[in-house]
């Protein structure tokens, strides 16, 4: 993919280009008052409980000054605001987020969900969560996984026919299988580059010896480990910076992003676009070598600082830190 961000090679250039993305600031701005309004919210906290954010975070979205980072956010004021899933799609896309795909496990309950509006009228994202937990990946529940696929329209079909919530979470943990299937290239893909991370010292290489190696945070090893037991169901900002970590370069995150069922990094987007001007600038600086450095967290954390006009920056650096106080198994 080319992307326009490759003809600029320095900071001053990309705010520059970044400045150019604010329209979309104004747009989020204007249309969360007309959701709020609608909704009958009279208070930016009551509107903010709804929607899983601070006051502030909804005060800075009202006065133009933030836009969320996070597809989910959307997701949940979609739900809110009782959108279809085509109004949804339209929503996410406006905004750079991928539209939803039944083949990924969490947009197949919100499809579920978007369209049973009707018959579940009080559902929301909190309760898509819920589902979601209750799906189980694991191992030992099928055997001769590799064997086993169905078309997306057949999932599709199959998720319309389901008439409730306990039904829906038996659906898809008896078609566990057929969902984790469209992961296999994915969890091949990723482990690879984990490999070609580890520094062998003439012992057996292993995971355990590159979390600890790279001192990953303890979530990045649960990633790690789900990772190699085929058993984790992607997160896109925890899959983005998995790869930073790994020191990828920005065709293969693309390629990691589009094989875990997920729009690839889009230029559109506040978030996306810093990440593509790091791994250009990294790439043309020689700077990414798959030697489990943090080179890419590093330069990730230094454009981040540059800007305030994403929400939850906080939370997002978090995943960008070397931290590790133990290892985990």
């Amino acid at each position: 993919m080319e992307y326009h961000l490759e003809n600029i090679d320095n900071i001053e250039d990309y705010k520059k280009y970044r400045a150019k993305l604010s329209k979309k600031k104004a747009d989020w701005g204007e249309e969360v008052k007309q959701i709020k309004d609608d909704l009958g919210y009279k208070t930016n906290k009551d509107f903010a409980d709804r929607c899983g954010v601070t006051s502030q975070t909804v005060g800075n979205w009202l006065r133009k000054k933030t836009v969320p980072s996070s597809r989910d956010v959307l997701i949940r004021i979609g739900m809110l605001a009782g959108y279809d899933v085509v109004r949804m799609n339209g929503f996410l896309e406006k905004y750079g987020f991928g539209s939803l795909y039944s083949k990924n496990v969490s947009d197949a309950v919100y499809v579920f969900v978007l369209e049973n509006s009707e018959k579940f009228p009080d559902k929301n994202y909190q309760d898509c969560q819920k589902i979601i937990d209750n799906i189980n990946f694991k191992k030992d529940r099928f055997k001769d996984e590799k064997t086993i696929s169905k078309p997306t329209e057949e999932i599709t079909e199959g998720i319309k026919n389901v008439s409730d919530f306990p039904e829906l979470i038996e659906f898809i943990n008896s078609n566990a299988a057929a969902f984790k299937s469209r992961y296999y290239k994915f969890y091949e893909y990723m482990q690879n580059f984990m490999n070609q991370n580890i520094i062998s010292d003439g012992k057996k290489d292993t995971i355990h010896k590159l979390v600890e190696q790279c001192g990953w945070p303890r979530s990045f090893q649960k990633i790690a480990y789900g990772i190699q037991n085929k058993d984790w169901i992607p997160d896109r900002w925890k899959l983005i910076s998995l790869c930073l970590r790994l020191n990828m370069e920005l065709d293969e995150v693309n390629s990691a992003l589009i094989l875990a069922k997920m729009k690839d990094l889009s230029e559109k987007s506040l978030l996306d676009s810093a990440i593509i001007f790091v791994l250009i600038d990294a790439s043309l600086n020689d700077e990414i070598h798959k030697d489990g450095s943090d080179v890419l967290c590093i330069k990730m954390l230094e454009i981040m600082d540059n800007f305030d006009d994403m929400d939850d920056i906080d939370e997002i650096k978090k995943d960008l830190l070397k931290k590790c106080n133990h290892i985990w198994r």
